[in-house]
């Protein structure tokens, strides 16, 4: 017995409701495996429960403290450089000044 075209047709369209069922399973596993690398980059981000909420953008700003306190300290170690220099050029002017005046005669 031949199918008749109504038969043909019900196949054809259960044939596309099943492609379309594995379309959609398959965009199932990509919208999972989306989800969980997302979550792993938010994770990584901003961190987790697990690690206390510490993630790059927080060992970032820890970075950006420490730089800042660096930039301080070297801003006064340079003033302190400056007047040391001052003081032991003033120190062997001194000296030089004395030992002329111990050795030479007036």
């Amino acid at each position: 017995m031949s199918a008749t075209q109504e038969q043909k047709d019900i196949i054809e369209i259960k044939n596309e409701i099943g492609r379309i069922r594995h379309h959609l399973e398959l965009q199932k596993k990509s919208n999972e495996n989306v989800d969980s690398s997302l979550i792993r980059i938010e994770n990584a981000l901003i961190g987790s429960h697990m690690n206390g909420n510490k993630g790059i953008v927080t060992k970032i700003d820890e970075i950006e403290e420490r730089v800042d306190e660096l930039d301080d300290f070297k801003k006064e170690a340079v003033v302190y450089v400056k007047q040391s220099k001052f003081v032991i050029g003033a120190i062997v002017v001194a000296l030089v000044a004395l030992l002329l005046k111990a050795y030479l005669p007036t």
